[in-house]
């Protein structure tokens, strides 16, 4: 029922609503709110869809190398897409005659043609003479053809995680520093930091690290 008032100067409309009606108002006002609930939920739904199929045609695109590197000699030890480069790296070992572990290759692999396999860490495994026990590893070449992207980080971190799994977290890694690296101030700098960044201490243009940081490792890799 409506109401007419008015006050001389302003007109008032009043409104009476029948408990029949305020029931139908009150039940349109809730379909409403479910109405708008369900649509943003559906929102979301298709923002979810988007993503999908977004993360699947990169899966496509990189589907290529993953299948390479799986076949190949090499054990696929990280794969993830960063800055919309899909990152493989991988591991690949020599034996010796007793079918030991020898030499290990820890490649990284950013999908740009001319540097693949370019970014490399090799590591000779060294055995006692007589009791052909595990002593220490010995760094023989680690290059980084592309730098300041992180990719040293990342090598060394997941190459760091497997040779703790393979030969233990008291694992000695040692290495001598190229004297290239010395020309280079800015390139000096970065070296060291990376090591020293994973535990590694440097004195005479040597480093060596006495046990492997794995919790560091992992916080490192979940960020």
């Amino acid at each position: 029922m409506f109401t007419v008032w008015n006050s001389g100067l302003n007109i008032w409309l009043v409104v009476k609503w029948s408990s029949k009606e305020m029931k139908t108002l009150n039940a349109i006002f809730r379909n409403k709110k479910r109405l708008t609930e369900a649509y943003s939920t559906l929102r979301d739904y298709e923002n979810e869809i988007k993503l999908l199929k977004k993360q699947l045609s990169i899966l496509n695109r990189d589907l290529p190398r993953i299948e390479e590197s799986n076949y190949s000699e090499r054990m696929i030890l990280f794969s993830k897409t960063i800055q919309n480069r899909r990152i493989i790296i991988t591991v690949r070992y020599n034996l010796n005659y007793k079918k030991q572990v020898e030499m290990l290759y820890f490649s990284l692999d950013d999908g740009q043609g001319k540097t693949k396999y370019a970014h490399q860490l090799q590591l000779q495994a060294l055995y006692g003479h007589h009791d052909g026990l595990f002593k220490q590893l010995v760094i023989r070449d680690f290059l980084i053809r592309d730098p300041n992207r992180g990719y040293g980080s990342l090598l060394l971190r997941e190459s760091l995680l497997h040779i703790s799994q393979l030969f233990g977290v008291k694992t000695k890694i040692v290495g001598k520093l190229s004297f290239v690296d010395e020309v280079d101030k800015v390139n000096h700098q970065r070296r060291d930091h990376l090591y020293q960044k994973f535990g590694f201490s440097i004195t005479d243009g040597r480093i060596s690290l006495d046990e492997i940081p794995v919790a560091m490792l992992v916080k490192e890799r979940d960020k």
